[in-house]
């Protein structure tokens, strides 16, 4: 049986430590927000309604034709 993993003060430098990695990452990656909210809303509909896998094939049928 697994033991629990308990949060205390004692991990609230490691966890501030992941979102800054994370930050750093995202930030590393040149990652833009859209300026429009609708367009998160236009992009998440076909995710929604054909799941990750199907966008992931749509991205790499894309790129293997050269386009983008």
């Amino acid at each position: 049986m697994r033991e629990k993993v308990k949060v205390g003060p004692e991990n609230t430098p490691i966890i501030a430590a992941v979102f800054c990695m994370y930050n750093r990452y995202v930030d590393g990656l040149a990652t833009m927000a859209l300026s429009d909210p609708n367009g998160y809303l236009e992009r998440a509909e076909p995710v929604a309604k054909h799941g990750y896998v199907w966008n992931l094939q749509r991205v790499l049928r894309s790129a293997a034709s050269g386009k983008e």
